[in-house]
């Protein structure tokens, strides 16, 4: 006598949980959100830029007049983006470590690959 579950014997339920019929996401796409996270950190050092620089002019003008650190503030509208995409670059590598093993160990996602 078998007992059925939901119409169907038991030993079919575990057939339909096998790794092989789950979609994969290729580790390489990893890099994709990484390249996110670089973008991302660039808006905001821009963004974070345009503030200390902008604000910094605002102040000296107020407070004593436009000097050669005025000229230098205006530098963090290059250096701040670039600064963070480095940082960037740094943190989405080290949380792709992570999550490369988990889809390495556990045979990919439900989630769309590429």
């Amino acid at each position: 006598m078998t007992s059925r579950i939901n119409g169907r014997n038991s030993h079919n339920l575990k057939k339909t949980a096998k790794a092989a019929d789950m979609p994969k996401i290729d580790p390489a796409s990893i890099g994709l959100s990484t390249k996110i996270f670089v973008a991302y950190m660039a808006v905001l050092g821009t963004i974070a830029g345009l503030v200390y620089s902008v604000g910094g002019a605002a102040y000296d003008a107020t407070h004593g007049g436009l000097n050669a650190g005025t000229a230098l503030a205006f530098l963090a509208l290059i250096g701040m983006p670039v600064a963070s995409s480095f940082i960037g670059l740094l943190i989405g590598l080290v949380l792709a470590m992570p999550v490369d093993w988990l889809l390495r160990r556990f045979g990919g996602s439900d989630l769309p690959g590429k």
